[in-house]
């Protein structure tokens, strides 16, 4: 962090941005619509809600958390986020739509909804949006909406989290102690370090060593349209299939569900991983599959370092490298076993990857680090439980059409992600794929193979037989 005089010859305070807000950036610089790219969902309200209160309680969370005072600018050819001060934030706004039928508050809340994305421009700041509906008295819907580089999906609960407590308190007469956390900056300069001195001597040898020679593309079900992986790169580089992505959500029983968990216990993301990485590589018929996983940045360091993970608000997801290879035993839980082995022997579960290029300090090894690893295209996400009624038994997360899908399709930049989540106590993931690459029955048969992999290792947990796994 530093202090300097910006245009305006105003005081303003500077700071780095995290990895995952770089690949943001970057992201961003080829799509038409930046503001679309945010994190958001929303809570229906079966209480009657107060809208000056609602707006005290953001005011107090955009006070509290300067990661969401902040707007991106460049300077000397690099990106930095400027800090402004809690009097320049615009985040909540109100909108009685009680006039409207049910349709006509649909599209009302898509016109608005769609308006506000236009304006989350990084440059601009305001990136954080709490949007209050009124339906009637009694009920309403509250839109979060913060840009991505600003947040990942835990961010934002936090927030929502965070929202509702200031706001029961207010409600209650209880006044609220106005405070600004310093954790988002703490964290910043502890985890350059442990980059540093930690990761770096542990993982580079690994990572420059290993065989990234036998990663491959998975192959398109349209073999004439990208007979090499080069055109492959080239359409993806260019954005040339972002109207042609689609999303397969598939569900587990509760039962099953519950098994799951039972049996995997804190391994459970493992488990997830290596059920995904197989239903992949034998549909694809592929040796090696080199794929992101994404982690929540929180994690990375010890809890000794004495982070407080819960006031960490900002984009600070981590991409996991996970390089596999297909046992193909033909046994579905020897293949599981073997799979989760090879992940427990990734130093550090992969997370060096990115982390500890700019700490390398031969100039000729920094500038061919990354290109060791060609580009994977193949991402995964355990999102955790994703309905909460955030404690409160008066609010629950809702779908609701937002319109946000409109142009969702420009900020992929895979062939193929998977996430994973529960809700309801069901299991379910989600394929995000591009139906110019593979056929919607690739897909399912992929989800047809998962399915069939979480039963065999509930029925096989139920019997004892998988008491080694």
């Amino acid at each position: 962090m530093n202090t300097v005089l910006n245009a305006n010859n105003k005081l303003v305070e500077h700071l780095p941005l995290t990895s995952s807000q770089k690949w943001c950036m970057r992201e961003m610089a080829n799509v038409d619509r930046p503001g679309w790219c945010t994190v958001e969902f929303f809570v229906k309200t079966q209480t009657p809600m107060d809208a000056g209160l609602m707006q005290e309680a953001t005011g107090y969370l955009v006070n509290k958390f300067e990661s969401l005072r902040v707007k991106f600018i460049c300077r000397d050819g690099e990106w930095i986020q400027e800090v402004y001060s809690y009097a320049d934030a615009n985040p909540f706004a109100a909108f009685d739509l009680s006039r409207f039928d049910a349709a006509g508050r649909r599209e009302e809340i898509k016109r608005l909804c769609s308006k506000e994305r236009d304006w989350l421009l990084p440059a601009r700041g305001n990136l954080i949006k709490i949007l209050f509906f009124k339906f009637s008295e009694s009920e309403g819907r509250i839109w979060f909406c913060m840009h991505h580089v600003i947040a990942d999906f835990m961010a934002s609960v936090i927030v929502a989290s965070d929202f509702m407590s200031a706001y029961s308190s207010l409600k209650q007469g209880r006044e609220l102690k106005w405070q600004v956390s310093r954790e988002y900056r703490k964290w910043f300069y502890i985890v350059e370090g442990y980059c540093r001195d930690v990761l770096l001597p542990s993982e580079l040898d690994y990572w420059v060593n290993f065989p990234w020679e036998r990663s491959t593309i998975m192959p398109s079900d349209f073999p004439d349209k990208f007979s090499n992986d080069q055109l492959v790169i080239e359409a993806m580089a260019n954005k040339k299939m972002i109207r042609s992505f689609r999303i397969g959500t598939y569900r587990v029983e509760k039962e099953v569900t519950q098994q799951l968990f039972s049996k995997a216990g804190p391994a459970l993301e493992n488990w997830l991983i290596a059920i995904f990485f197989l239903a992949v590589v034998n549909n694809r018929n592929m040796e090696w599959l080199d794929m992101n996983v994404c982690n929540s940045g929180r994690n990375i360091l010890p809890s000794d370092y004495g982070i407080n993970v819960y006031e960490l608000l900002g984009f600070l997801a981590i991409s996991r490298v996970v390089m596999l290879k297909r046992p193909g035993t033909g046994d579905a839980l020897l293949d599981i076993r073997d799979t989760i082995e090879q992940i427990n022997r990734i130093p550090n579960g992969g997370i060096g990857f990115y982390l500890i290029t700019d700490y390398i300090k031969n100039e000729q090894l920094k500038r061919s680090y990354s290109g060791f690893r060609r580009p994977c295209y193949v991402f995964f996400n355990y999102l955790g439980r994703l309905d909460s009624n955030f404690g409160n038994g008066q609010y629950e997360i809702v779908e609701e059409d937002t319109g946000a899908e409109t142009h969702e399709g420009e900020i992929y930049n895979n062939l193929l992600e998977c996430f994973i989540g529960v809700r309801e106590n069901r299991l379910f993931f989600r394929f995000t794929y591009t139906e110019e690459y593979f056929t919607k029955d690739t897909i399912d048969d992929m989800a047809r193979e998962m399915i069939a992999m979480f039963t065999a290792v509930v029925e096989e947990a139920l019997t004892g037989k998988a008491a080694a796994l």
